[in-house]
């Protein structure tokens, strides 16, 4: 997977976020956090948001760099709490012009600023943020060793990183050949080339100079989300069909619908 692969899925797939995640509500991209009696999703993707913020010491003094920021939906929910200053970045121009739109919309412009960068070769001078975070976004990192680096250049002394996403529950070479395909096809779907395992983060910032390292399995609170997935992408099968006849829709949508199924078979395996 390149650049161009992962800013032609986001702009092609942008519809199917509206339709599932009621894109426009919240602005997250990502899965939400279930607690016991939760049932909107929408509410589930503000309590994943709030993850960043019960993981750190966020004040209105803290600078913080959104790291895969999508349309800014958790940096503006940050900033509406906390009222701090955030550097929200993406490779992505539509997400871009419209976070900017929307964030200026909400008054939050004051609070935070979006612009075009890689978060592995940031144009940002060392020592400036407190508080690094990749929202479901750092899968896209490729080596994702490049991602940690960059972090730890970009953080002060005592700052954090915090990496909310999906992680291989094994080192690659461990699957066998059905447990490879299935994460294959979740992988490609979603245009990223693979996932790490928690061991290869914490051994990887260890040997960048990262100072603790803490790795929390949260699978129980996001497993409401893949099923959603799961079960909307029997339907979307047929959509995407149709769509694809008339020209209508991309390989990167039937990717997406792809994905939808398998991320949930390998969560469901262990995977």
């Amino acid at each position: 997977m390149n650049k161009e692969d992962i800013i032609n899925y986001y702009n092609d797939c942008k519809k199917d976020y509206r339709l599932i995640w009621r894109l426009e509500k919240v602005w997250g991209l990502h899965y939400g956090y279930f607690e016991k009696g939760d049932k909107s999703l929408s509410q589930a993707i503000l309590k994943m948001n709030d993850q960043i913020i019960k993981n750190t010491n966020i004040n209105e003094k803290t600078k913080i760099l959104d790291a895969g920021c999508g349309y800014a939906g958790t940096a503006m929910y940050i900033a509406e709490k906390k009222k701090c200053h955030i550097e929200a970045i993406t490779i992505v121009d539509e997400q871009v012009n419209t976070a900017k739109k929307v964030i200026k919309e909400k008054g939050l412009d004051k609070y935070i600023n979006v612009s075009n960068q890689d978060f592995t070769k940031t144009t940002f001078k060392d020592n400036t943020f407190d508080v690094v975070y990749g929202m479901e976004s750092i899968c896209y990192a490729f080596p994702k060793e490049d991602f940690l680096k960059e972090s730890f250049r970009v953080l002060k002394p005592n700052g954090i990183l915090i990496i909310l996403d999906g992680y291989n529950s094994k080192e690659k070479e461990e699957y066998s050949a059905k447990e490879k395909r299935i994460m294959k096809k979740f992988a490609n779907g979603w245009s990223f080339d693979s996932l790490e395992s928690p061991k290869y983060f914490i051994n990887k910032s260890k040997k960048i100079a990262f100072i603790k390292q803490e790795y929390k399995n949260i699978t129980d609170k996001a497993i409401k989300t893949s099923k959603i997935l799961y079960i909307a992408s029997f339907p979307a099968y047929v959509v995407d069909f149709v769509g694809r006849v008339f020209k209508r829709r991309t390989k990167y949508g039937k990717g997406n619908v792809d994905s939808a199924r398998n991320q949930y078979i390998g969560l469901k395996k262990g995977l």
